[in-house]
């Protein structure tokens, strides 16, 4: 409505004036994000993957004044893409939680033209930085010109230019289709220079996925856990969990219980599989 519209370009102005909101961590309409049940524990990644992303943003923000020293700013853009379901926006959140910093956090939704478009969010960022700011399904929003969009994807790679030059901000997008997005959006330094996988997960790592989704509850005997992992090879972490907690809530329908424990069978693993195992787990789709 009109009313909501002229409400918000006055939050919009008294946070740039007053900077209502530099260091607070919230989403393109001033609200703050929930992140209180997310932890990096329930992160499960190849070794190597966890420690890349925090240097290519917490290490880079935590170094800010000394880059200062030397003539330097903060800029960085990075790209998350890989399967839906297999991580990505937990990881963006649990980045936001650990943030000392300014965070901002934007869904494809946010760039509709009628309410300020792409403009709008990457003014928003400079007002906040030092600045992560987080777009989620970036290929929504950038998809290859030839695509029909080829305004609206001159438009976000002006306005990352402008971020660029400006620096102290930091973009991280997520995609599950890294071959929707346009070319010059995702090679070009200053954009997006680091392009990050974040792939199916091997049995090893499904392994560690069912126990650590399991840790507030007994596995019975009768689960063979590498089996059980080897039977879910080639699904997400997000189905993995999703099974999991499928399988404890049989486990619960059943009254199966070890002293005042949950106590989850085979039986409930082998219920929980042919309910989950054919989700779709896209994410802004969902």
């Amino acid at each position: 409505s009109i009313k909501d519209d002229l409400l918000f370009k006055d939050l919009q102005k008294m946070a740039a004036q007053e900077n209502l909101y530099k260091g607070k961590k919230i989403d393109p309409d001033g609200r703050f994000l929930k992140l209180d049940n997310i932890s990096w524990d329930d992160v499960i990644l190849p070794e190597g993957i966890t420690e890349v992303i925090k240097s290519n943003v917490e290490t880079l923000f935590s170094l800010r004044e000394k880059f200062k020293k030397f003539g330097l700013s903060v800029k960085r853009g990075i790209i998350l893409h890989g399967p839906p379901g297999t991580g990505k926006t937990k990881i963006c959140k649990c980045l936001a939680k650990d943030a000392s910093y300014s965070v901002l956090y934007a869904l494809p939704s946010d760039f509709d033209p009628n309410r300020g478009g792409i403009k709008r969010i990457c003014n928003m960022a400079k007002d906040l930085a030092p600045c992560l700011l987080v777009i989620e399904d970036i290929d929504w929003i950038a998809q290859n010109r030839n695509s029909g969009n080829a305004s609206f994807v001159m438009e976000l790679m002006n306005q990352l230019d402008g971020i660029e030059s400006f620096g102290d901000i930091i973009t991280l997008g997520t995609t599950n289709c890294i071959t929707e997005l346009e070319e010059a959006v995702k090679n070009r330094p200053g954009r997006f220079d680091r392009i990050i996988k974040i792939d199916i997960p091997a049995k090893d790592l499904i392994e560690k996925m069912i126990l650590r989704f399991t840790s507030n509850f007994i596995i019975d005997v009768s689960v063979d856990i590498k089996k059980l992992a080897f039977s879910l090879e080639n699904l997400t972490g997000a189905h993995v969990n999703d099974l999991c907690t499928t399988a404890a809530m049989f486990a619960v329908r059943d009254d199966s219980l070890e002293g005042e424990k949950l106590l989850i069978k085979k039986i409930h693993f082998d219920e929980a599989i042919k309910e989950v195992k054919d989700k779709n787990y896209s994410s802004y789709m969902e």
